[in-house]
């Protein structure tokens, strides 16, 4: 009997390639199933639902959104608020676009990669009572954590700080970390440059076409733990530089002796160099 011919590789079954084939329609149907599965948590009332748990806390808004991988999301008309004791805060901006990191969502921790925004506005409210802290349950899992790594945006065009407003154009870069439920907060090494501002209090505008550089940080702190706003104070740290026109002013007296400012006669220019550690003035700190 004669031996069986080996079969030529031209005759062989392509089982390679359909089984390559095979795996490319797999992750093909799951992209598909995660573009549907996102888009949908997005744009929806189930992600909004799910985010804003506690909207007194923390809470989050936006028009549309879209996700085009795996920790991608891309918003439109996006506003974000919260509290703190007893400061509120509120920011807006027209788009946002960033990461967020999958694997700490599993340790409820809701970690943003380096996020660039749009046009952005900024505001911050001081002297509201603070609310009660929320009870936990025996055994219940621990709070969510918000943490940002770097949020950047070079069309900022509006900050205000209780009754101080700063209106121009500039850039600003912004690291944040909290823990809701109550726990610590903490804002790293962060920064603004503004150009063409207007620095305005209590209808008096302080300053016009200024150039405006402000670096700071805030140490980390739990709220409850230092209650007022002048114990919050000692933990900013804080750098402004401040170079522009400065209007005319008047101090007049009233009735009751108290002391009021209005603009008045011809104005004039300011120049600031202003640091804050520790609740104070820096040493070298000049306001001209």
């Amino acid at each position: 009997m004669g031996a069986a011919l080996p079969q030529s590789p031209a005759s062989a079954p392509p089982r390679r390639g359909k089984g390559l084939l095979r795996v490319g329609l797999v992750l093909l149907a799951l992209y598909a199933l995660y573009l549907v599965a996102a888009n949908v948590f997005l744009n929806t009332g189930i992600g909004v639902s799910t985010i804003n748990r506690k909207p007194e806390r923390f809470g989050a808004q936006w028009r549309w959104a879209m996700s085009l991988y795996p920790g991608h999301i891309r918003a439109h008309d996006v506003s974000l608020h919260g509290r703190g004791g007893s400061l509120s805060w509120q920011v807006a901006s027209d788009v946002a676009e960033g990461r967020i990191q999958l694997l700490p969502l599993l340790h409820r921790n809701l970690h943003f990669g380096p996020i660039r925004a749009g046009k952005v506005q900024l505001d911050v409210g001081t002297g509201l009572k603070p609310l009660p802290p929320t009870p936990r349950k025996p055994g219940a899992r621990p709070p969510w954590t918000l943490v940002f790594d770097r949020i950047h945006s070079d069309e900022v065009q509006r900050l205000r700080f209780a009754d101080w407003q700063v209106e121009g154009q500039g850039s600003a870069t912004f690291v944040f970390s909290k823990q809701l439920g109550g726990g610590q907060m903490q804002i790293p090494p962060s920064q603004l440059r503004m150009k063409g501002v207007t620095l305005t209090r209590e209808k008096i505008a302080w300053a016009r076409n200024a150039d405006v550089a402000l670096d700071f940080s805030m140490a980390g702190f739990v709220p409850a733990k230092v209650p007022g706003l002048e114990n919050k104070i000692r933990l900013i740290k804080a750098h402004a530089t401040v170079s522009g026109d400065a209007p005319g002013l008047r101090l007049v007296e009233d009735a009751a002796g108290s002391l009021h400012l209005h603009r008045d006669g011809e104005g004039g220019r300011v120049e600031a160099k202003l640091g804050l550690a520790d609740g104070a003035l820096s040493v070298g700190s000049k306001l001209h």
